[in-house]
């Protein structure tokens, strides 16, 4: 009877030992296998992250090509080109908001480009045929000059688009500035609470007016270079109203209430400005798409009966 109990607590050990060990190798290889799993994401990912590096590196060593070019041949084209019509897209691409993008130099070269490329997409698709050698050479001026015109165009509409941003931003940012004053806060960290919180372009003006005070410029310098960035009356006289407040040592909250109103006030104008010229602007929708449509549905069924009449009258 000892021997048989003895021989049943053996068979149960090795029992429980076997387990123990099958269990304990069920875990190592699946610890082995998340191990692998995770070393080989964490190669994946180290692969990912330097193929983005070199996709950046490439990316960029193009685009320091490009830069190079393109200021190598802007850099000639501006020395034939006369300085006031430099000079004036220069300010024009500081009114849309693109000089740290941009200058006059790589604009002359987009427009140079773009209107070569519009010759040669124009010649293609209108000269097939045997042509006059003079009207062929006047065709191509006129399409160069047409594809150098586009890109400024473009950039009138940015400018224009910029500018009404900023006209229907200032109203309110001007009342949030005059509360902010008149809570307490200077007129520096006033721009600065709102640079925070708000986004536009002209809040982009306050931010670089903001580092321009603190690299040094005057109130007074930095006021009026943004005055000259945006290019708009109402900006001008809210800058100026500034610059004489701290000049004559007028209270900043009273000068800062009077041109809240007054930007209030232009605001509202501006809004009946663009109702009144909607009527205008819907006339040519109305002249080309709906009155068509009209004439075809009153005037189609006259035209047939018309139509159907005469072919019996005339043809049997």
């Amino acid at each position: 009877m000892t021997a048989l109990l003895a021989g049943l607590g053996g068979l149960l050990f090795f029992t429980l030992w076997m387990m123990y060990f099958y269990f304990r190798s069920q875990d190592t290889a699946a610890q082995t296998r998340n191990r692998v799993a995770e070393l080989t994401l964490r190669a994946s990912r180290t692969e990912n992250r330097q193929a983005r590096r070199s996709q950046k590196t490439l990316r960029a060593s193009l685009f320091r090509i490009w830069d190079w070019i393109m200021h190598a041949v802007g850099n000639r084209i501006k020395r034939m080109t006369p300085r006031s019509l430099y000079e004036a897209l220069d300010r024009r691409i500081i009114y849309a908001g693109k000089q740290h993008l941009w200058n006059a130099g790589t604009f002359f070269v987009v427009m140079f480009f773009f209107g070569i490329f519009m010759t040669i997409v124009m010649s293609l698709l209108i000269f097939r045929g045997d042509t006059s050698y003079v009207r062929d050479v006047l065709f191509l001026i006129l399409f160069f000059g047409f594809g150098m015109f586009v890109p400024w165009f473009a950039l009138s509409v940015l400018v224009s688009h910029r500018q009404g941003q900023i006209l229907m931003q200032l109203s309110g940012v001007m009342d949030l500035l005059c509360v902010s004053v008149e809570a307490g806060l200077s007129f520096e960290a006033s721009l600065d609470r709102l640079s925070q919180y708000m986004e536009g372009p002209l809040i982009d003006e306050f931010r670089r007016a903001l580092r321009d005070m603190r690299m040094g410029m005057t109130r007074r310098q930095a006021l009026t270079a943004l005055s000259d960035r945006c290019h708009l009356q109402p900006v001008q006289l809210f800058t100026a109203a500034v610059i004489q407040s701290e000049t004559l040592g007028v209270g900043l909250a009273n000068t800062l209430r009077i041109q809240a109103d007054n930007m209030r006030d232009r605001y509202k104008q501006l809004l009946r400005e663009k109702a009144m010229k909607l009527p205008v602007k819907m006339m040519f929708p109305l002249a080309v798409f709906i009155f068509p449509t009209i004439f075809i549905v009153v005037l189609g069924p006259i035209i047939l009966n018309f139509m159907s009449m005469g072919s019996h009258m005339f043809g049997g």
